[in-house]
């Protein structure tokens, strides 16, 4: 391989979406005029953030790997039980 031809493997890429609706276009182009920045660089920030979030897929297949846990009791009384610890407002006396 070439050295022109391996150094194609780290330039940025770029990408194209065609038939962005009018007003579609107009909204972020208000949002990246708002932050001062481009609308491609507006948008890149913004494609960044849903790249670090994973897809439900992802996260499924994440979560089914994790080790099972057993528990003493139901959920909801867990949860109860943590909320009313926490809230100043409830008291032995008042159940």
């Amino acid at each position: 391989m070439c050295g022109a031809c391996a150094n194609l493997s780290s330039v940025a890429k770029t990408i194209q979406i065609p038939k962005v609706p009018n007003d579609l276009h107009r909204t972020l182009k208000a949002r990246a005029s708002k932050m001062g920045m481009t609308l491609s660089d507006y948008l890149l920030s913004e494609i960044e953030q849903v790249a670090k979030k994973p897809t439900m897929q992802e996260w499924l297949e994440r979560v089914a790997k994790l080790e099972h846990v057993e528990v003493d009791e139901p959920l909801a009384v867990t949860i109860r039980r943590m909320r009313d610890a926490n809230d100043p407002g409830i008291s032995d006396s008042n159940p």
